[in-house]
Parts: structure tokens; sequence; C-alpha cells
């Protein structure tokens, strides 16, 4: 197929004049349907622009903040498959740092309140099982995360997880509330879980709490004879 340029628009606006190597020049005219292939070539050569600068990267970083594999097509107008791709890893990671804060307890008031305790807690006010809880996660920044946990559109519990430090706290007021609602009473021994061994720190502070709760022996009567006693 012969290749040709395009040289210059005729002077009466109506043709274009294209040339091929030999010098040779042709004329073809411009109607609604060379001027919209030329518009369809445009669109398309400016959305393959734009969208080859997005990286996998980019699109992970995209799932790691909570944008859906939807609204990434959405926005970049790339391949859903080809976003799921880079997708896959970024959401087995998200569900790996769901369950392992999980794992995790909670200090407050001096005690470590373990996080399924709470989500037991927010199952039940919830009034659901906690396997209909829906998680998800977003990074908030280099080392921290969202974590939060609904059913039915309704938020059930937030926590913040900092990976570094490996700890986890209330991230609103709703689960705040939660947490000092399942407090464990110290001074009540068979309140303390049974995943506390006697080495806990909480168990230790439990049995300091009993030992000082404990009423004072009453004083025994000395017998009359009683070497010790003195006339």
């Amino acid at each position: 197929m012969r290749e040709l340029r395009l040289e210059r628009l005729s002077e009466d606006g109506t043709h274009l004049v294209l040339e091929d190597s030999r010098g040779v020049q042709y004329m073809i005219a411009v109607d609604e349907t060379l001027a919209a292939n030329v518009r369809r070539g445009i669109h398309r050569n400016t959305a393959r622009t734009s969208t080859s600068a997005i990286t996998p990267r980019d699109i992970q970083a995209l799932i790691r903040q909570g944008v859906s594999v939807d609204e990434v097509v959405a926005q970049t107008d790339l391949a859903a498959d080809f976003v799921q791709r880079f997708a896959e890893p970024v959401v087995a990671e998200m569900d790996f740092v769901i369950q392992r804060a999980r794992r995790l307890t909670i200090h407050s008031a001096g005690q470590q309140v373990a996080v399924e305790e709470l989500v037991d807690r927010g199952a039940r006010r919830a009034d659901v099982h906690t396997d209909e809880l829906e998680w998800s996660c977003r990074k908030t920044d280099e080392h921290a995360w969202r974590i939060e946990a609904t059913v039915d559109g309704q938020d059930v519990l937030a926590l913040v997880f900092r990976v570094t430090e490996g700890t986890v706290v209330p991230a609103d007021v709703h689960t705040a509330d939660l947490l000092s609602d399942s407090v464990v009473d110290l001074t009540e021994p068979k309140a303390i879980p049974q995943h506390w061994d006697a080495q806990h720190p909480a168990a230790k502070a439990a049995a300091r709490a009993a030992h000082q709760h404990r009423e004072p022996a009453a004083a025994q009567p000395l017998m009359a004879d009683d070497p010790s006693r003195i006339f």
C-alpha cells in the first residue's frame, strides 16, 4: 500500500491535497465521513496516550486507598481484566492485614482486650452473626490501615492498625464505646478470659486486685492459758 502524506488543504477548503514519495499529488474530498473518522482516530490516540502513563504500581496504590476495581476502570479507561490482574495481590494483602489485626488485642484501662471480643460485641449490638460482617480496609499512611466492619451498609466498628508497631486502636467514637462496654472487671476472677494464663500481665493485675480486696481476718481472742499474755 502506497503511503501518502498531507501536503495542504485546497484553496476552497473542500479537498485535502496528498502527495506520495515520488511527488505525485492526489486530492480527496473533505466530507462528513472523513471528518468523523479523523475525530474518532484522534480520540482513540488521546485515550491511549493518557492511560499509558498509568502504571501497575498506580493501580495498586488506588486499590490500597479503598478504590474498587470498577472505580479504577472508570477513572482510567483501562480494561477491567487488566486492572483485575494487578488488583488481586493487593486484595490478598488487604485480607491478610484484616486477619492479622483481628488476632491482636487493644490496650484499655490497664487491660488487654482481644479484638475478636470487640468484634463479637459489635456484632451482638448490630444483632447479626460475626460471619455476616463485611470487612474492608484502606491505607491511610505508609504504616497504617483503617479497617472497617459493616453490615448492610451500617458501620459496626472501625479500627486503626499500625503495622510497624503491631497496635490496634479504635478509629471512631462508636468503636471506643464498644471497647469501654467490654472492659473486663479484674476484681472478678470469673470474668478473666480463659486464654490469659497466670503469667499474663492482666492476670497478674487481677491477682493483685483480688488480694487487695480481701477482708482482713478477724482477730482471735487470747486463750486464758496463753503464756504470752501479760497480766
